[in-house]
């Protein structure tokens, strides 16, 4: 009698024992980036951004000159229209092919893949003024198709199209919703095309050291991936339908204990 008295009392311990355990693993871990780094500090960031032209690319190139006329020259010689004969800026979008050769108005085919926006701005400029077509020039190369992918453990993996040349790693997470609890910080993976080869990097985004990295800012068609961590991946390991075990498993404890309950209490009835 004694023993089935304490029954469900034993149930009912190892159920909320369960539950426990259950909740326990809910708890969130909180994630500070750039850990290490003393606050109100400065930190100097040792990589120069160089964005690299690609194949694929389509470059918008202006060429502005203080001369109306020097640039009236251009359009007829590149047998441009122009509807303002007033205008001051030259504009047009050309698109890198396959090979990373762009056809240019009266420079001709030139290799751009591999340049930087700014190196392939200087070059222009150097020929167009050794071949006497234009004076004064002020050249500005930017890419309009600049993109880059994050996938992996955050809110909203995405392909960015992104407005302008330059985009951080930091700037890439905030746009697809941050990493999740899930996702590993230390190790996130850059998959970048550097001479027609992938390559592939780490950065650690809890380190003041991301600001040295030649990954803090991402380069047009990188791939972002942020693996798991270490508790994600044992979960994966497991049965899927692990959670709807224990689940039932505590029901089971919770009316089998009830049982007992009515049990015990029709045994002191008689």
């Amino acid at each position: 009698m004694t023993t089935t008295h304490h029954i469900p009392s034993i149930l009912t311990l190892l159920t909320l024992t369960i539950l426990g355990l259950l909740m326990s693993s809910c708890r969130t871990a909180e994630y500070a980036y750039i850990s290490d780094a003393e606050r109100d500090s400065a930190q100097s960031i040792l990589t120069r951004y160089s964005s690299i032209i690609m194949p694929g690319d389509e470059l918008d190139i202006e060429i502005a000159s203080l001369s109306p006329e020097s640039l009236y020259q251009f359009y007829e010689r590149a047998n441009l229209s122009r509807d303002d004969k007033k205008a001051l800026v030259l504009r047009q979008t050309y698109r890198v092919e396959a090979n990373g050769e762009v056809l240019l108005p009266l420079i001709g085919t030139v290799r751009a893949a591999g340049r930087s926006l700014d190196s392939m701005g200087h070059f222009i400029h150097q020929r167009l003024l050794e071949g006497d077509y234009m004076k004064d020039l002020t050249i500005t190369v930017r890419r309009t198709n600049f993109r880059v992918t994050v996938t992996g453990e955050v809110k909203k993996p995405s392909v960015l199209h992104i407005e302008g040349n330059r985009l951080t790693i930091f700037e890439a997470l905030a746009m697809t919703g941050d990493i999740t609890v899930n996702g590993q910080r230390q190790n996130i993976m850059v998959m970048r095309e550097i001479n027609g080869q992938q390559t592939i990097g780490t950065i650690d985004i809890t380190s003041r050291s991301i600001f040295d990295s030649p990954y803090y800012y991402l380069q047009q068609n990188d791939i972002v991936y942020v693996e798991p961590n270490d508790k994600k991946k044992r979960i994966a390991t497991r049965d899927p339908n692990i959670t709807q075990y224990i689940s039932l498993a505590a029901s089971l404890l919770r009316a089998t204990s009830s049982i007992f309950l009515n049990i015990n209490h029709s045994g002191n009835y008689k």
